[in-house]
């Protein structure tokens, strides 16, 4: 059987004057961790999020059942601090793309957008 596969690696540079992603919450509510990227991209993060889980309904795992079965069947999303030569710090844990905890987290990026939008708005009208 034939399929097409589709495998994507992108790597987004952190952007200091961007959107605050893939950030908790410690107890008082403040972000922790994360990356910033550009903002631009952060406000497509949710339609990307989308178009990759409906391409996620279509596939398949390659010999699925068999000991030669391919995971095919997986998009993840991490912070990569592959190029930090001045303290080796590992990659920080995938999250796939379909998992309620990153639902959640562009939800709350969109809520940060948005506020950031209005702060804009009311600075410009100030």
């Amino acid at each position: 059987m034939s399929y097409l596969v589709c495998e994507i690696r992108l790597a987004i540079p952190e952007d200091t004057n961007g959107t605050l992603t893939l950030a908790s919450k410690d107890e008082l509510g403040n972000p922790v961790g994360g990356i910033k990227i550009p903002t631009a991209l952060a406000a497509k993060l949710p339609a990307i999020r989308t178009a990759i889980r409906e391409l996620k309904s279509y596939a398949r795992k390659i010999n699925e059942g068999q000991p030669n079965e391919e995971m095919t069947v997986q998009a993840d999303v991490f912070i990569c601090h592959h190029d930090n030569l001045e303290r080796l710090i590992p990659d920080e844990a995938r999250q796939e793309i379909s998992s309620l905890e990153t639902i959640k987290e562009y939800q709350g990026m969109i809520k940060v957008l948005q506020e950031a939008k209005d702060d804009n708005s009311n600075k410009s009208n100030g």
